[in-house]
Parts: C-alpha cells; structure tokens; sequence
C-alpha cells in the first residue's frame, strides 16, 4: 500500500478523518456548485474583460469578490466600463460558453459511480432565466452528471443565491446522514456553515488566491492545481484516496 507524505496533503486544510469518514458513508449526497466549481465561468468572463480592456485579468489573480470592478476603478476606466465590469457572470450565452475545469468530468464520473447518480446534485445560485441553458451545459460538458438534479431557483422564488443554497441543503438534511456541499464561494460556504445545519461537511475550494477568513470544525478548503489552469485535480485527487482506500494515512495527524 503507497505511503503518502506531507507534500501530498499541501493542497488540503481541514479534519482528514472526518473527511474520509464522511466519504464512506453510505447514505450520503453530493451538492456541487457550478460557476467556480464545475464551469470555468471565470475564464470566459475574464477573457471578455481582458480582450475589451487590454488589462491583463486571469482566474488564477482572482483576491475578491467584484474583481473586475475593483480592476477597472483602479485602472481609471470609463464610468461605462466600471458599471458593465460583472456583467457576463449574468449572461447566460457568456455562461453557456464555458468549458468545464479539468478534472470537472472525472471528478463527477468518480462520484456518481461510487455512489449512484441519484446522490449527485447541481447546487446553483444562477437566477430562472438560466435553467435551460444550465442544463445544455451539463448534457454537453459533464454527461455522466443526472441533469434532472439541477438544482436552480424557480421564476417565483423570492431567495437570494445564499439563501437558495441554505434552504436545499435544510431540505436535504433530515433526508441522509451527510450532505458534502461543494462550492468556491466563501461567503456561501460560512453562510451554510453558519446556518447551523449538523450534517453538512462544507467543502470550500476558492478561486484565484482567495482564502476563507473563518473555521469551522465542518470546513474542508482545498486548493487547485495546477494554479493557473485553476484545475480541479486536488479535490478529485482527495475524493479518491478517502474513497478507494488506496494508500496508508496511519502516519498522518
């Protein structure tokens, strides 16, 4: 059995048992973010900034919420630019456009065949009006996820993204004895975190060089690599050691 070192667990911050004693339990339910986790929304958005500005933005730069905006004001770009900087994380043809992260569609694969398809869910904060085009990225980009699972609000919801995601996941709760929430977001991982719902192991994997504030004794937070392809190979990596059982952890804290 392979022996893993330290440098193998640079990416991973959190509690390793509870992760894999989450990972192999049977009753269990996959929530996985979309923008940030499975499509590599930034890339696209950040390449249409890049192209109209000339300024030289890239997801692995990534400090803060409302990036562009701040790059733009700091750059002294028009008032015109400054107000339109976000605007395509709201397009959804921008959205529709994206390529999934490497290691999206392996990651997925690896998790619906260890736990079934049924326990996988698309848990997004993207408005109604991107229900159709969401699922056309899911058929094409990552075609073993069950795209009856999206989860997306309704025309008539009067949730925010936060408060969507809160709710789903209380609604799953009493349903499984773990719920692993997937998302890159800080602000939505400490508001499930923080909405005090028992079963949830959260697991933050953040863009650019972000980096939760807060600690939790149910946060995970794991890296990407290579860094500037933002790739999702530390969190498939992990996933797959606690599952498959395939190396001795006995030498780890």
């Amino acid at each position: 059995m392979e022996r893993l070192n330290h440098k193998d667990f640079e990416k991973f911050q959190g509690d390793w048992n509870l992760f894999t004693k989450v990972l192999n339990t049977k009753n269990i339910i996959f929530l996985y973010d979309l923008d940030g986790i499975l499509a590599y929304s930034a890339e696209k958005v950040l390449g249409n900034f890049r192209d109209r500005t000339g300024i030289d933005v890239r997801p692995y730069k990534i400090d803060s919420w409302e990036y562009l905006k701040r790059v733009a004001i700091e750059n002294k770009l028009t008032q015109q630019i400054i107000d339109t900087s976000e605007d395509d994380w709201y397009n959804s043809g921008v959205m529709e456009l994206a390529r999934r992260y490497l290691y999206a569609r392996p990651l997925v694969k690896l998790t619906v065949s260890k736990y079934g398809a049924e326990r996988n869910f698309a848990l997004t904060s993207r408005p109604s009006s991107f229900k159709e085009s969401s699922k056309r990225w899911l058929i094409k980009e990552i075609p073993k996820f069950p795209v009856k699972n999206l989860l997306i609000r309704e025309e008539e919801s009067s949730y925010n993204g936060s408060e969507f995601k809160i709710e789903k996941i209380k609604d799953f709760s009493p349903l499984v004895d773990w719920i692993v929430f997937i998302d890159d977001s800080t602000d939505y991982v400490r508001g499930v975190l923080e909405s005090g719902i028992d079963n949830c192991l959260a697991i933050n994997v953040p863009q650019g060089v972000i980096k939760p504030d807060f600690n939790h004794e149910h946060l995970i937070v794991i890296g990407r690599h290579p860094g500037q392809m933002q790739s999702m190979y530390p969190l498939y990596k992990y996933i797959d050691i606690a599952i498959n059982d395939k190396y001795d952890l006995s030498h780890q804290d």
